[in-house]
């Protein structure tokens, strides 16, 4: 799966194995932003469920 935002760029989808459950696409990532979205630039974020926890 992959997807093009105008102002971000290319995203790359990562897809997360948990205790052997497989959740496809979870999180995502723009690996080479574009100017504006620089900030954004080695940061990852999670849906479909996904949850952080120390």
């Amino acid at each position: 799966m992959g997807s093009v935002c105008p102002w971000q760029g290319a995203a790359s989808y990562l897809t997360l194995d948990v205790e052997g459950q497989q959740n496809t696409d979870a999180a995502w990532f723009y690996p080479e932003p574009k100017p504006r979205a620089m900030p954004i630039k080695n940061r990852v974020a999670f849906w479909r469920g996904v949850t952080i926890e120390d």
